[in-house]
Order: C-alpha cells, then sequence, then structure tokens
C-alpha cells in the first residue's frame, strides 16, 4: 500500500510539471520575423530604367555602409524583384551590383553597376527597400589625347580591332580583323563634355585568313593583285560591304562621338557611324586601362596603357548587310587600342 502512495505521489508531480510547462508556452511572447524586399534598377543605353534582371543583392546586420562580408545574399528576378525573408527587428543595410554580362537584353555588356545601398529598419513590420544602381566611371582613369600636339601616342603596331558573329547565326563564333584603322582620343574623365573620340577602319584591310576566297588579295607591297578580276581579288566579304571597286567610298567605317557619359564602372560613347553608305548612331562601351611604366626601344622611361571598347550591330537592320552567313544576328565589334606616354 505504501508503494501505491508513493507511485501516485510521483505520478501527481509529473502531470503537474506537464501542465505548468503547457501554461508557460501558452503565455510567452511569439516571435514574428519580417521581410525585406524591394525592386534593383540600372540606367539603360537610352537613359531609361530597366530592372536588373540577376542583381546580386546584399545584406549586412547593424551596418551603415557597404562591407565585403555579409549575412545574406539573394539574386533579382527577371523583374528586378528581390526578398530576404524570416529578418528580425533590427537595422541592416541592403547593397547590390549588377554586370550586364548577367541578363544582357541589349546591346551593351561588361559594365558592372553598383550602388550606395541604404540602412533599413525592420520595426514590426514588413520593409520595402528599392535600389537604383548608378554609373560610377572609373577612379583610375587620366586624361588623354593622341590628337597632333597631345603628349600621348598611338602604338598603331599593338592596337586592334576585331568583329565576331555567330556564323550561320547558330554556329561557333565567326571573327576576324582589320590591319588599317585610325583612332584618336581627346578624353578627360573630369571633362566629358569635351571629351571626343573619332575612328576610321579601311575595309578592305580585313582579314579573315581567308585570301581570294572572303578577304581581297594583296601583293606584299600593299597593293591588289593585279593578275585576276577585280572581283576575285576583292573578295566576297568586300562584296557583301558594298565595296565593288578601291576607289568606292564606301571603303571605310568611320565613327565619331557625339557623346562620351560614365556608364557603369566605365564610359559609353555614342555617335553616328558610317557604314555601307547608312549612318546610324552607335553605342561603344569602353575602359581606360593604366597598364604599366616602362621603357620603350630606345630605353626611355614611358607610360604604357591602352583602352577597350566594345559594341553591338545589327548588319542587316542597322546596316543592310545582306548575308547567309550572318543573316540577323548581332556582329560584335572589340576594339584594344594601346597608347603610350614619354615621362
Amino acid at each position: 500500500m505504501k508503494n501505491l502512495q508513493i507511485t501516485a505521489k510521483i505520478a501527481a508531480i509529473f502531470i503537474a510539471a506537464i501542465l505548468f510547462v503547457r501554461c508557460t508556452e501558452d503565455t510567452a511572447t511569439p516571435i514574428t520575423n519580417y521581410s525585406i524586399s524591394g525592386t534593383v534598377t540600372y540606367p539603360e543605353l537610352n537613359g531609361s530604367v530597366s530592372p536588373a534582371n540577376g542583381a546580386v543583392v546584399y545584406l549586412k546586420y547593424d551596418a551603415t555602409a557597404a562591407t565585403a562580408t555579409f549575412d545574406a545574399v539573394t539574386v533579382a528576378d527577371a523583374s528586378g524583384k528581390y526578398s530576404f525573408d524570416e529578418i528580425a527587428d533590427g537595422s541592416y543595410f541592403v547593397f547590390a551590383n549588377y554586370d550586364t554580362d548577367n541578363t544582357n537584353n541589349g546591346r551593351m555588356a561588361g559594365a558592372v553597376f553598383g550602388g550606395e545601398g541604404g540602412v533599413i529598419s525592420v520595426t514590426g513590420a514588413e520593409a520595402v527597400a528599392d535600389i537604383a544602381l548608378a554609373s560610377v566611371g572609373q577612379a583610375d582613369a587620366v586624361a588623354v589625347n593622341t590628337y597632333e600636339g597631345g603628349t600621348w601616342s598611338q602604338d598603331w603596331n599593338h592596337s586592334v580591332v576585331g568583329f565576331e558573329f555567330p556564323y550561320d547565326e547558330s554556329n561557333a563564333p565567326y571573327t576576324g580583323r582589320f590591319k588599317s584603322k585610325e583612332l584618336y582620343v581627346d578624353f578627360d574623365p573630369f571633362s566629358l563634355g569635351t571629351s571626343k573620340i573619332e575612328a576610321s577602319i579601311d575595309l578592305l584591310s580585313i582579314n579573315t585568313d581567308s585570301p581570294g576566297g572572303r578577304d581581297p588579295l594583296y601583293n606584299s607591297d600593299g597593293s591588289l593583285w593585279q593578275d585576276v578580276d577585280l572581283a576575285y581579288k576583292l573578295g566576297c566579304i568586300a562584296r557583301t560591304f558594298g565595296i565593288t571597286l578601291p576607289t568606292d567610298a564606301t571603303r571605310n567605317a568611320t565613327f565619331a562621338s557625339t557623346t562620351i557619359v560614365e556608364y557603369g564602372d566605365g564610359y559609353l560613347a555614342t555617335g553616328p557611324m558610317v557604314f555601307n553608305g547608312i549612318t546610324k548612331d552607335v553605342s561603344m562601351f569602353f575602359k581606360y586601362v593604366p597598364g604599366f611604366v616602362g621603357e620603350n626601344r630606345a630605353g626611355d622611361p614611358t607610360q604604357f596603357s591602352s583602352f577597350h571598347g566594345t559594341f553591338d550591330f545589327a548588319a542587316l537592320n542597322d546596316f543592310g548587310i545582306e548575308s547567309g552567313h550572318v543573316g540577323g544576328v548581332d556582329v560584335t565589334v572589340e576594339a584594344s587600342f594601346q597608347i603610350t606616354k614619354a615621362l
């Protein structure tokens, strides 16, 4: 009988403990988490604002500026929308960056956009933080003038203008370059309104490693072959460009910037390009590359730097280039111009 009483007491204590725990849980204040969400945008070529599809968004707790470390990261969707969920009350810093290579829907790639971000407070409600990314130019860009009288010189032997497009619209890229080109730059990152870029390309200097087929045939002295018919020695690419005689006005393609502005982490030069007798504005994204200091062949101290630019155009729709191998796809032009300055 004594054992039965002890067992009953233990059971009573156990039941009381359970009831106490339940009461404690029933009366506790629940922890509620919220979300921080918004839309990331960046400036397009034409000045409009577009959703930054694929922008990387970072969140840092109790910070007042962008940092190299973060507590959470997410990626904006096709509409530029992002969301951090299960966020407790507190202060957060949200920032983002966007590389146009990620989801480029236009004709510009390679530009990286960043924004200052901002502090977001979560206090018992959902928080909204839209992020407008900005153009920042280049912190290390310097003034360069390669026109006559400028302090910089063009290194033509180490400068390249090339192009590529998907062959037959869906195959591997087909590439080529031009031997004869001219480029003059008067660029000052602190005076973009007066900066300018001018370029001219001799289309008959094209080289796709297919002489006599696609490329013009040249003698060692640079003159066109004389022992074959003109149409053959000009090559099929020249005829595609609308060139039927070496003296044709369409032999040269030219570009002259009318505006240069900061764009992403570089610059955008916009102006008319003349190609195949048609004039149309194009926009070239470019960066100044500081390079290095060394000695030229004469042993003089020299600054070796360069500009790297790229732009796309639709050969058919923009400039009337009718080619079954090019079709309606975009052609990408890439230019690397080496420049030097005596120190």
